[in-house]
């Protein structure tokens, strides 16, 4: 469950919903060309913070070198590599709690690993709409040391 990762994204931070479609539209009106799955970056527990304070980075991964300037509200930022502990969650969203529970509440404690205060980042190997819900892959990766 342990992994490396880099990668450089467009990313808008705000509610989740209104993120990916400011994102979306970015996307579009530069024909970004998708380079990877998406991801999120998951600052906040919506178990423990209240939902209009959650904070969450809808991502595109883009080219290092592509000549883009974001506008007012966006930023490019990178992944630094790093080790990184991963869970597949194989489903619809609404049950992500369960794979965060696994990872997190679960295996994580019982490893000689110490869990980096950073976001966790979800990487979304389907996009919804292309797959059943049920069928849905999204890797939970937190980085540890």
């Amino acid at each position: 469950m342990v992994g490396e990762s880099v990668m450089g994204y467009v990313r808008r931070l705000r509610l989740e919903h209104a993120a990916w479609a400011e994102l979306m539209q970015l996307v579009a009106t530069h024909a970004l060309p998708p380079l990877g799955p998406t991801l999120g970056l998951v600052h906040d527990d919506p178990e423990i913070t209240a939902p209009e304070r959650c904070r969450y980075e809808a991502g595109w991964p883009i080219a290092p070198d592509l000549p883009l300037t974001p506008p007012p509200g966006f930023a490019i930022r990178e992944l630094p590599p790093g080790l990184f502990a991963v869970a597949l969650h194989r489903g619809p969203y609404a049950a992500i709690l369960d794979t965060y529970v696994a990872l997190l509440g679960r295996w994580l404690p019982r490893q000689s690993l110490e869990l980096a205060e950073e976001p966790v980042v979800e990487i979304y190997l389907d996009a919804p709409g292309t797959v059943p819900d049920a069928e849905l892959r999204t890797e939970i990766a937190v980085r540890v040391a």
